[in-house]
């Protein structure tokens, strides 16, 4: 029953593309998944009268104008081996309760280095938070939306400041696809979709799964280290 959030208070920057991504591969492997919208302009509006109940995600919202963040996440807890926080793009209190509950915070960032002193801020909202749980909070920032295979002038400057400020970045990076977006249209997982949807499957799905994997592997090691 582990919580994974996603979090930057920067709009466009691929939170909930991720999430469904992720909510995908996690239902192909075999696990349940309990994907809580916290986004006001509720994005996964159409993906329950789309899929018509052929795939297991479930969809839970949080209402931005109650307090109850803490016990969504533990309602969400009982009903799925995964929760999914897709955080809207604020530092509120509710952004600070979800990050509490997590084993994991996950802060997507695009190619620009303008972009992270967002990310800089969610990380260090993180810290605050653990300060108040009294417990490390697992988190990492991850590159989305990214374009091609070359490697840019902006990207690598980004890269080498992630680097020189020791900031925790996954290897794994996660392109713009026209499948992920196949995803939203046909109100199907990534594992669901075919080549009468979208093209260009066969790659995405390989993002995909490196995508999950990294993180399969921070769970594991966050679980390690709280042993």
């Amino acid at each position: 029953m582990a919580v994974i959030s996603f979090a930057n208070s920067k709009g466009g920057v691929g939170k909930t593309t991720t999430t469904l991504i992720l909510a995908s591969e996690l239902e192909r492997m075999g696990h349940s998944v309990n994907i809580l919208c916290a986004d006001p302009n509720n994005p996964y509006e159409h993906w329950p009268e789309l899929n018509q109940g052929r795939s297991t995600i479930q969809i839970s919202h949080d209402d931005a104008h109650a307090d109850q963040m803490i016990d969504n996440i533990l309602e969400a807890q009982k009903q799925a081996d995964f929760v999914l926080v897709d955080l809207e793009g604020s530092r509120d209190q509710r952004v600070s309760q979800a990050i509490g509950m997590s084993d994991l915070v996950l802060i997507p960032i695009t190619a620009s280095v303008l972009e992270l002193k967002e990310a800089v801020k969610a990380i260090r909202l993180v810290k605050a938070t653990e300060k108040v749980v009294r417990r490390p909070i697992a988190h990492a920032m991850f590159l989305s939306r990214m374009q091609g295979a070359l490697r840019s002038r902006g990207l690598t400057e980004l890269v080498a400041e992630i680097e020189a400020q020791r900031l925790p970045l996954m290897k794994a990076r996660l392109s713009m696809r026209e499948a992920y977006k196949a995803m939203f249209a046909y109100g199907l997982p990534l594992h669901l979709l075919d080549d009468s949807h979208v093209s260009g499957l066969e790659a995405a799905r390989e993002n995909a799964e490196h995508f999950a994997l990294e993180v399969a592997e921070l769970l594991d090691k966050a679980v390690t280290q709280a042993a």
